[in-house]
């Protein structure tokens, strides 16, 4: 959409259950954040307390997207306020829809692919990324530039993966010999990346010793993190920057793996659990808990 002005009437259309008050038919250049916005941008402010009264006063934006819970703090009658349930899910649809990502789909020509590898003709791989021998990638899927694809990863359909990502190398597995020499433990699994899944630059995801490790559905992966081999992502989970997930480990769905967390082999989390930033997880935890501290200790019910 090449258009220099956007009028407030058009963006709404993507947005569900929410109140307008003010002029529908205004319109705006640019979504800006609510502390550097002009007169001429949209913004959104996610307060639910006193504190927006400040924000709304003080922001030069004459468009702000705001929740339903502050409605009770806000008596401004001279800018547009719009109320809905999730303010940024609102500016995330209204990007979506003024700045679509709209590319072709190309495999560039320094990319190396292996033998009996089947890359659906939707999908992007970038510059300079080698894919290995019986790899299957889906449905309109980016590989970023210098990644590593190796043998017989499978990758589902929307998988996004950025740059100097390293997919299914062995893991770190060692047994002291008869001569006290380290043996290296053979891995036979491969990664299997399901569909709608986010992979930062850097991150490293191991293949299974054994069996495979599994990323479900819906897992969105930070920069610079450690899935070790034969761990298993839950559906909907999050994993921030830093993170060490250990071999074996086990995450249930919709969990929240807050930055620099450490989570030591084997352990199993349940579903919509917390772990919080640069905790160490020596224990399994169970549904809905949330942990902080090392090694992690629940704080769910504690002031």
């Amino acid at each position: 959409m090449n258009k220099t002005k956007f009028l407030l009437e058009d963006v709404l259309s993507v947005l569900d259950n929410y109140k307008i008050i003010g002029d529908r038919n205004i319109t705006f250049d640019i979504i800006s954040p609510i502390d550097g916005s002009t007169d001429r941008s949209l913004t959104f402010c996610t307060d639910t307390n006193e504190a927006i009264k400040e924000k709304i006063s003080n922001t030069e934006s004459n468009i702000i997207i705001c929740s339903f819970d502050a409605m009770k703090f806000i008596d401004n009658k001279n800018k547009t306020i719009i109320y809905i349930k999730k303010p940024r899910l609102a500016i995330i649809k209204i990007l979506n829809y003024i700045y679509p990502n709209i590319k072709e789909s190309y495999i560039c020509d320094t990319v190396k692919i292996g033998n009996n590898t089947i890359i659906d003709h939707t999908s992007t791989v970038c510059s300079y990324t080698i894919i290995g021998d019986n790899v299957v990638i889906g449905k309109n899927c980016v590989i970023g530039s210098n990644c590593n694809i190796l043998d017989d990863t499978e990758i589902g359909d929307n998988v996004r993966i950025k740059s100097g990502c390293t997919i299914g190398s062995d893991g770190f597995g060692y047994e002291n010999g008869d001569n006290n020499e380290w043996i290296k433990f053979p891995h036979i699994g491969k990664v299997v990346i399901k569909n709608n899944v986010d992979i930062g630059a850097n991150t490293c995801i191991d293949r299974g010793s054994l069996d495979n490790t599994i990323i479900e559905d819906g897992v969105k992966i930070d920069n610079l993190v450690h899935i070790a081999h034969g761990a298993k992502i839950g559906e909907n989970t999050l994993i921030i920057t830093l993170s060490c997930i250990a071999g074996s480990v086990r995450i249930g769905k919709n969990c929240w793996i807050a930055p620099g967390a450490i989570i030591r082999n084997g352990i199993v989390l349940g579903n919509n659990v917390t772990v919080g930033m640069g905790s160490v997880v020596t224990k399994n935890i169970d549904d809905g808990d949330i942990v902080i501290g090392i090694p992690a200790k629940s704080i769910k019910n504690k002031d």
